[in-house]
């Protein structure tokens, strides 16, 4: 009855099981007193491990919703490995996640832990997530002036092809040509914080007239 109301639900269930272990061995008692003696124990022992099974049951959907908040800061990190063509290759905005990144990192510590099946898998989803993010960060904070020109030079040479493909047509052809560019776009490095905006400005106008019916205006 004393153990009946610990909360140290290994330990204590481990010292209940050998209470029961020890009633089997004791021999009877006054028939007058057997029936109550046994309730009296049996629900004792109920007490306790009617208290551990809520407890379990709680752990576990405490876990289920440690489980989703975990996989929320997955997807908000897989989110920041592709930025977007607007703002690619952006060495700022890259430094400006790994802010955001590293918050995400402090959260994860705070939640507490998943269901047990799912703990590895989660986990790993996770380390390879910021593993990719700081690897892709390294990644432009290696490239050089000579670098920032060269990009320059590939993106403003695609912005003349999709220019000059918006002066052709509006067709099928255009827009697949077009698309075809703005993958060649997301895989070239990073230009000059001051370049970034205007090249990109014209790129995409280029991209947008071939979708739209409006006339365009050749940049020199």
């Amino acid at each position: 009855e004393t153990l009946s109301n610990s909360n140290d639900w290994k330990e204590t269930t481990a010292l209940i099981k050998g209470l029961q272990e020890k009633w089997k061995e004791i021999g009877p008692v006054p028939r007058e007193f057997d029936k109550l003696v046994w309730t009296n124990f049996r629900q004792a022992c109920d007490k306790f491990f009617n208290s551990l099974k809520e407890n379990v049951s709680r752990l576990e959907e405490s876990r289920k919703e440690n489980l989703a908040k975990k996989e929320d800061l997955c997807s908000q990190i897989e989110t920041l490995l592709d930025p977007g063509a607007e703002s690619d290759q952006s060495p700022d905005l890259w430094m400006q996640n790994a802010e955001k990144v590293k918050e995400i990192q402090r959260q994860w510590k705070a939640i507490g832990p998943v269901p047990r099946e799912v703990s590895d898998e989660i986990w790993g989803r996770f380390r390879q997530a910021c593993d990719q993010f700081f690897e892709k960060r390294r990644e432009l904070q290696t490239d050089t002036p000579h670098d920032l020109q060269a990009n320059l030079e590939a993106k403003l040479a695609l912005c003349e092809a999709a220019e000059s493909i918006a002066n052709e047509g509006r067709g099928i052809d255009q827009q697949d040509q077009v698309k075809g560019l703005q993958r060649q776009w997301k895989k070239m490095g990073p230009v000059t914080r001051e370049q970034n905006e205007i090249v990109w400005d014209r790129f995409k106008k280029a991209c947008d007239q071939v979708f739209s019916h409006e006339p365009i205006e050749q940049n020199n």
